[in-house]
């Protein structure tokens, strides 16, 4: 899964026109997530951690500038219920979730969770 490349997600949020706003960020829930995210969107738009581990995530965006906007939850299905009960409270709303399979050679081999968050309100506390 390591080297499975993640571009499908890229795909699936332009068809959306989410690459397109300027008042949207994604919240990753690990770094590696956050570094695959990243690559796929090739800096459309900005990708930070909220994890106490961050990486070098902490140092890309100032939360302050991000405050107000509307951000993409996205990480591997696995993970989310965790997520969503820590993170939902940074965001005004949280929207429907919805699912990006990333296939290698046709096969499904990861499924990514996208969740909509309305509203980002206070800066996550690492």
């Amino acid at each position: 899964m390591d080297v499975v490349n993640w571009t499908k997600l890229a795909e699936t949020l332009d068809e959306q026109g989410f690459l397109d706003r300027e008042d949207v960020f994604v919240v990753a829930p690990y770094w590696i997530d956050g570094g695959k995210i990243d690559y796929a969107l090739r800096g459309r738009v900005p990708v930070v951690v909220f994890n106490p581990h961050p990486k070098h995530f902490l140092y890309r965006y100032d939360q302050e500038d991000l405050l107000g906007h509307d951000a993409l939850l996205i990480g591997i299905d696995d993970n989310m219920t965790d997520v969503l009960q820590r993170l939902g409270p940074y965001f005004t709303s949280l929207g429907p979730e919805r699912t990006v399979t990333i296939e290698r050679a046709g096969e499904g081999v990861v499924d990514l969770t996208v969740i909509d968050a309305q509203g980002y309100r206070q800066p996550y506390t690492f």
